[in-house]
């Protein structure tokens, strides 16, 4: 049986929480979009690295791919992933705020917004978008944020995201294949202290449970 949070408090601790891999299930959706559109066919665990470059194509295709895939409606209906409703409510309950911080670019923000709203209404004291737009996303982008909104805990997908940030707050790492890129992954996931990777919302909630003290 799952830890819950009903015997703790994150009373004005800020949670920082990323939208696709962790939110929203991005990943399966838009791969049976790039082979309905383009014939691409590719599974989940071949995607080694967050860079989608290599199996889709040089830089420049595996871009256009991901922004028609950002325009279509099957973008717009993402499906949430197991759990995050009801363990969103649950941090929400216990007095943590909660904001969403992605790496998700311009072009997409009024529909995750509109997403956001749908799913999560009202949850979210603020959403944060680090792309910029003369740059590719960056690990160092999220990591400024956090720093700055004063994120004390942060769930990503992307391991050099949850590398990067945990020098500033306590990063919490969904397990995904794209994440299990480093060969020496495993070995460095066991020693950072202020890391940890976790295999679903319900594993994140326990942890949280057993280390709220310390947070």
């Amino acid at each position: 049986m799952r830890k819950s949070l009903r015997e703790r408090s994150f009373e004005r601790i800020k949670f920082g929480i990323d939208i696709d891999g962790v939110l929203a299930d991005f990943m399966p959706v838009f791969r049976v979009f790039v082979e309905r559109e383009y014939g691409d066919r590719f599974e989940l665990e071949d995607v080694r690295k967050y860079d989608l470059t290599g199996v889709l194509g040089t830089r420049e295709e595996t871009w256009k791919k991901v922004m028609d895939f950002i325009a279509s409606k099957e973008f717009a209906d993402l499906p949430v992933v197991r759990g995050a409703r009801e363990c969103v409510q649950e941090l929400a309950n216990s007095g943590a705020e909660l904001f969403v911080v992605t790496s998700r670019p311009g072009e997409a923000r009024d529909t995750t917004l509109e997403w956001l709203e749908q799913n999560f209404p009202r949850l979210f004291k603020g959403v944060y978008f680090s792309w910029r737009a003369s740059d590719a996303p960056s690990p160092e982008a999220k990591k400024l944020v956090c720093e700055r909104v004063g994120i004390s805990v942060l769930f990503d997908d992307r391991l050099d995201v949850a590398r990067e940030c945990s020098k500033v707050a306590r990063a919490y790492l969904m397990d995904q294949p794209w994440n299990r890129l480093y060969g020496a992954a495993a070995r460095w996931g066991a020693k950072a202290n202020n890391m940890k990777r976790v295999n679903s919302w319900y594993e994140f909630i326990s942890e949280l449970a057993k280390e709220a003290d310390e947070i």
